[in-house]
Order: structure tokens, then sequence, then C-alpha cells
């Protein structure tokens, strides 16, 4: 069934919908638009990138975070007992790229003072 925009329904959300099957991509999605003009738009935004993602084939970013801080950890930019332990898996959740930044900034003030004559500070 091709994509078709569908209007909002009463009590479910005030935006319009996309919904159906083309080029072997299924979407259900909103718009987040009300207007039917600028839904019409990212309908045919839509279209587009599941044309294109059905020639060429799902596009992938890039790595994300972790893969790329274990990538750097496996070709030795980091001691295996030192930063970065989390990219094996260790924890229930990774931490936030934010704690992963604090600790990398601690490890490398933690470098960068050890031979240091603290009387300077």
């Amino acid at each position: 069934m091709p994509y078709k925009l569908v209007a909002p329904s009463p009590g479910r959300s005030p935006y319009r919908r996309v919904r159906g099957s083309e080029f072997g991509i299924a979407i259900d999605r909103t718009t987040q638009r009300t207007e039917r003009r600028e839904a019409a738009q990212i309908l045919a935004q839509w279209r587009e990138e599941a044309k294109r993602a059905s020639v060429v084939g799902p596009v992938k970013v890039g790595p994300t975070f972790a893969e790329a801080a274990l990538a750097y950890k496996r070709a030795g930019g980091v001691s295996p007992n030192r930063t970065l332990v989390f990219a094996d898996g260790c924890g229930s959740s990774p931490p936030s790229q934010r704690e992963v930044w604090d600790q990398m900034w601690d490890q490398l003030a933690f470098v960068n003072l050890s031979g240091c004559d603290h009387s300077s500070f």
C-alpha cells in the first residue's frame, strides 16, 4: 500500500501521520505537523529517503562513541588497565558521553601531573 497522509485522529494527536509501505519500507509515524502542506513536504522527503534506501541500502551514519573508543583502545591508544574499560561491556548500562569525557580528562590530568614538581602550584 503506498504511503499516504492520514488526518489527525480525535483524542490521539493533533498531528498528521504517514502510513503505508513503498520500496519495501513500511512507515507508520507522525509528521509532527498540523498543516497538510507541511506534512505533504515531509511525506515527499520520506518517500525519497525510502527510495534511496531501497536502491543503495541502509546508510550507516558512523560508529557510536563507544565503538570508536573501543577501536581506539584496541589500536593501542590507551593502556588496557586505564580509561575506557566501559567499552568492553562492564556495567549494566554504558555511561553517558559526558561521564566518558570526564574520565578521559581525569586520566589526562593524572598523566600530565604525575611527574611534576607540585610545589609550583
